[in-house]
């Protein structure tokens, strides 16, 4: 991951890359993520200064001073520049945040908290915390000579997500102030949860009434009633999303993109595409 920056934010291999305030002028030269991109890694991102807009999937952030942001892998992440912000963080890698959570019971709960609000703002004294966990980072780095050095960072990390996690998690048990039995609240958030698993494949409202167990009819009230949206306009917003970052960051040609998303032929892609964004793939792609 350490080629994302050219200044060389502190790494100690592919799987883990921290960085302070001092590295986000390489993110505002290179517009990283300026674009959507699917990022097969865990970002944890806090705000220390200034505003910064970040979109996750089809949610949009803001953060300021003392908010941070904390997104598992697999989601579309999009940052929205500002002029003035500092903030310091941590990607890691796939294989890293399979490795720490996949033992813990944490792994299933925050994955579940996250898909739900993956924002919060931390308290002086969980900053204070967040402060201690970069202290020894930076101080475990600076002795390369040290013995167990890649292990003790490693830990340090893995110590560093367990707290991120529980922190976020705990935003559950505190209790978040949304009613806890609004089922129609319920059910546009599973119905978001199946469109997040299923949007590559299925675009007919049909199939997610039928996982369910309701009428077409019914989601797409409430649906719209909840959300201001109809399913279909959130089936529309998160495959252009997709295609969007398959178009900016992938290998694949456009056929590939348009059967990968499942389009009968590559001009049915292209007009959809074009329908939705005003831009054909190809002219997406270039700009």
């Amino acid at each position: 991951m350490g080629q994302l920056f050219n200044n060389e934010p502190e790494c100690m291999d592919d799987d883990v890359i921290i960085f302070r305030d001092t590295d986000v002028d390489a993110l505002r030269e290179h517009r990283l993520f300026a674009y959507p991109c699917r990022i097969d890694a865990g970002i944890f991102i806090f705000c220390e200064s200034g505003t910064m807009s970040v979109s996750i999937n089809l949610k949009t952030y803001q953060l300021t001073r003392g908010v941070a942001l904390f997104v598992l892998l697999g989601n579309i992440i999009q940052v929205h520049y500002a002029d003035h912000f500092k903030v310091r963080g941590m990607l890691v890698s796939s294989e890293f945040m399979y490795d720490t959570l996949i033992a813990s019971k944490l792994a299933t709960p925050l994955r579940m908290q996250l898909q739900a609000d993956c924002c919060i703002s931390f308290t002086d004294e969980q900053i204070r915390e967040l402060d201690e966990y970069y202290a020894l980072f930076f101080r475990t780095l600076a002795c390369p000579e040290a013995p167990f050095r890649t292990e003790a960072f490693r830990c340090l990390i893995a110590a560093a997500i367990y707290r991120i996690g529980a922190i976020f998690f705990s935003k559950v048990k505190t209790g978040s102030n949304r009613p806890t039995n609004n089922r129609r609240e319920a059910l546009f958030e599973r119905f978001m949860q199946l469109l997040e698993e299923h949007h590559v494949s299925e675009r007919n409202v049909a199939f997610y009434a039928d996982h369910l167990f309701l009428t077409p009819k019914h989601v797409s009230k409430v649906i719209l009633e909840v959300s201001g949206k109809t399913p279909t306009q959130w089936i529309d917003e998160y495959v252009v999303l997709e295609a969007k970052s398959l178009l900016k960051y992938s290998n694949l040609t456009i056929q590939e993109i348009a059967d990968y998303l499942n389009f009968s032929m590559q001009s049915v892609f292209g007009k959809y595409f074009k329908h939705k964004t005003g831009l054909s793939p190809r002219e997406y792609k270039e700009s």
